[in-house]
């Protein structure tokens, strides 16, 4: 078992937990970048109106932070107090999970916790809501739950606590069973008890009908089997040409301007593990290091640019945990405190430039919807625009139904602004108790008239070439 001797990590893990802390107070800060984008905005939306949890594709690791919405329009709170709180709500759930395995000595997963966060992240901090970063979250909680409670022999109320955060870690998202799959085997008791064998192997069958249930969901989906259609035909011929396809290519570029400090992180947990001859370990990383990076290729093979980073980074994010695990095993275990303190300020230093032009971005967003909803306020508007052109000034523009809504409610308009972007001039258009919502024409009285009101008229049309 590779994380035993848990002390050698405590002050990685109390600086990480810093860093944790950190990345909440900032996402604070940037509140409204993060909550009027696309699906944060649609989310909440969606729980106000229907006053019940939206899981959608059976995503349920979003279940707290859902929560915080829900609970805040029971409570009546202004729709400002619940964005602000919604938005926060992610980084104070995984600083909680840090939190939490820090106060039960698990201080490893508060590292891999952080560096998770940070080492491929510069525009996907504003994309709150992704379902990946909080099935990743209770995974760590649970390996570090686990290990616990196995070091202190407690099985039995385990298995009841454990079971739970399991389901919600392997449910959320396709893309943490390789995670999973590489610290579950690394983390196998060799020699141990037979009683610590024997819950190693129930644990890694339940799970396997947790991953077995999750793709199953994910085929019969309507968004996820789309994204699974190359692996469903999985060859040969595919992989090998996944390492040449237009995504790779990107991400190569991107890895020595973007997240170039991965590189001497890989470099030195290599050279750690390698010098200390740990075969085994070594093999199964680099096997889950080529299969995360062929899982993601087979998915996007396209080449992408600026506007589509937000995703691309958010699918990679747990591919840079993983490779940062030896530095974290061999090279954090064996400084001493200072350096230790010192090596990961370098690290946060170094990713700081990307998250803060990943805000620049955001905030030229966010203040571009901002002057369009106030310049039209109240009023139900229809543009008729290229999507080159909006999707250029908004990254994507499905959202703008619900983000102009909630923006100008914020702003105290009654009744609110709602735009909707369209290429092409429908021939059929909503009537007076009709909206544009941001799939499809949804009904006035659809709306929790608590918090939402809009104007009984037609839509405004607006066909001009507007200065975004």
């Amino acid at each position: 078992m590779l994380f035993t001797d848990q002390l050698r990590w405590r002050v990685a893990a109390l600086v990480t937990l810093c860093g944790l802390l950190a990345l909440w107070l900032w996402s604070l800060v940037c509140w409204r970048e993060r909550v009027f984008f696309a699906d944060p905005a649609f989310v909440v939306f969606r729980i106000l109106n229907a006053g019940h949890l939206v899981i959608m594709e059976h995503r349920y690791g979003a279940v707290l932070t859902q929560g915080v919405v829900l609970m805040g329009s029971w409570l009546g709170l202004s729709l400002k107090t619940i964005l602000f709180l919604y938005t926060g709500s992610f980084l104070a759930f995984y600083t909680a999970v840090g939190v939490m395995l820090y106060r039960l000595k698990q201080y490893i997963w508060v590292v891999l916790l952080f560096l998770y966060q940070i080492l491929i992240a510069g525009d996907t901090f504003y994309w709150s809501n992704n379902e990946v970063h909080q099935g990743l979250a209770w995974l760590l909680l649970f390996l570090g739950v686990h290990h616990h409670v196995v070091e202190h022999s407690r099985p039995v109320w385990w298995f009841f606590a454990g079971l739970p955060i399991l389901f919600l870690a392997l449910l959320s998202h396709v893309l943490v069973f390789v995670p999973f799959a590489l610290l579950w085997v690394l983390a196998y008791p060799h020699g141990d008890t037979r009683r610590r064998l024997q819950s190693w192997w129930v644990w890694l069958l339940i799970a396997v009908c947790l991953m077995g249930l999750r793709y199953y969901l994910s085929v019969h989906s309507f968004y996820d089997s789309v994204k699974l259609q190359p692996v469903q035909t999985l060859s040969f011929r595919k992989i090998c040409s996944v390492w040449t396809n237009g995504h790779m290519a990107t991400m190569w570029r991107l890895l020595f301007s973007q997240y170039w400090v991965l590189i001497p992180i890989f470099l030195w947990g290599l050279a750690g593990w390698v010098h200390a001859r740990l075969w085994w370990p070594l093999a199964c990383w680099l096997g889950a290091l080529f299969g995360y990076a062929a899982l993601v290729g087979l998915v996007y093979p396209d080449a992408f640019e600026r506007p589509l980073y937000f995703y691309i980074e958010s699918e990679w994010q747990a591919f840079g945990m993983l490779a940062a695990l030896p530095f974290v095993h061999t090279g954090l275990g064996r400084l001493s405190n200072l350096r230790v303190v010192a090596v990961l300020l370098l690290v946060f230093v170094s990713r700081w430039p990307p998250l803060y032009a990943g805000y620049q971005y955001f905030h030229s967003r966010y203040e571009r919807l901002e002057r369009l909803t106030t310049s039209h306020a109240g009023q139900k508007l229809l543009i008729v625009s290229p999507t080159d052109k909006t999707n250029e000034a908004f990254i994507i523009d499905w959202g703008l139904p619900v983000e102009s809504l909630l923006l100008s409610q914020t702003l105290g308009y009654k009744p609110q602004t709602t735009i909707k972007v369209t290429s092409a001039l429908p021939a059929d258009q909503p009537g007076r108790d009709a909206f544009y919502g941001c799939f499809k024409t949804e009904p006035v009285d659809t709306l929790n008239s608590f918090y939402f009101q809009l104007d009984t008229g037609v839509y405004q049309v607006n066909e001009a070439d507007l200065p975004w």
